[in-house]
């Protein structure tokens, strides 16, 4: 079973193993060292740092730190991120929230079609071809080792992609907004994300607008910076399992503030388009 604990510095809930009782740990948002005392709070050893000011919103995510900048013996690895080597991801980063969920294939497939369906397509089309020409045989082992990475590809995403706050702009037209920091350590690089999703496939039905939905989010590099990223591309938790539990759990690891610092991102920005916002550019 998992410890809820509450850092006192930040406001953070989060969740951390059992053993992990009685040692000092990192918190996920301030990493600020703390020692986890019980089964239901963190007791903060440091004083409360000084709030933000108010004419510069400060992301509570940085969603991916570089490993190799950490020591060795740094004890959030066991707060954020479970031991683990990926085949898709870049595993010299990790989230500071893992999104943690197990995706059901079904459910995902009904909302995100276009690529599976594509591959699957294209296997069984080249495998209807065999009688035909042998060559069709290379057909069907390229598009199913694609599927194969494809759904590799998707499980990583959401059980080691980053859990971040979202919010229901339009139901009608699916629209969302997903904020987050691109920073990748250093800095502060906020950003609002708008675009369209599945809304009609979420697990509990159409939300309503102003509705509080999480994401999990992969990032992109950019070539020609080391500070930030280039894009980062969430998937609703909601649109890829069945399992209200699991939805349920992914909402309490976005704590109050992560939700308002979105709602204040949001203000600033004045169109409703899809496409990224880059606020530190406005």
């Amino acid at each position: 079973m998992a410890i809820t604990i509450h850092c006192d510095n930040c406001g953070r809930q989060t969740r951390v193993a059992d053993e992990l009782a009685g040692k000092r740990v990192r918190c996920p948002g301030c990493k600020e060292p703390v020692t986890v005392t019980d089964r239901t709070s963190l007791s903060q050893v440091r004083p409360p740092a000084a709030p933000p000011k108010a004419s510069t919103p400060k992301p509570i995510h940085k969603p991916f730190a570089n490993i190799a900048d950490e020591p060795d013996d740094d004890p959030t690895t066991e707060l954020t991120n479970p031991t683990y080597s990926t085949y898709t991801m870049d595993d010299s980063t990790r989230a500071s929230n893992p999104g943690r969920i197990r995706i059901n294939l079904i459910k995902y497939w009904m909302s995100y079609p276009k690529w599976p369906t594509m591959w699957l397509v294209g296997t069984l089309l080249c495998a209807a071809l065999i009688p035909v020409t042998k060559g069709a045989i290379v057909g069907v082992l390229l598009c199913g080792l694609l599927l194969v990475l494809y759904w590799t590809r998707v499980r990583e995403h959401f059980i080691h992609g980053c859990a971040l706050p979202a919010i229901v702009l339009n139901p009608a037209e699916g629209l969302i907004a997903v904020s987050t920091d691109l920073s990748t350590g250093e800095g502060e690089y906020p950003a609002v994300k708008i675009m369209q999703q599945p809304l009609h496939r979420m697990t509990g039905g159409l939300p309503k607008k102003g509705q509080r939905i999480v994401a999990v989010a992969v990032y992109e590099q950019d070539p020609n910076q080391t500070d930030h990223w280039a894009n980062f591309h969430p998937r609703l938790v909601a649109c890829a399992t069945t399992n209200m539990k699991a939805i349920e759990e992914s909402r309490h690891t976005i704590s109050e503030d992560d939700w308002q610092e979105l709602e204040q991102m949001l203000t600033r920005v004045k169109s409703r388009q899809p496409g990224l916002y880059r606020l530190w550019e406005l």
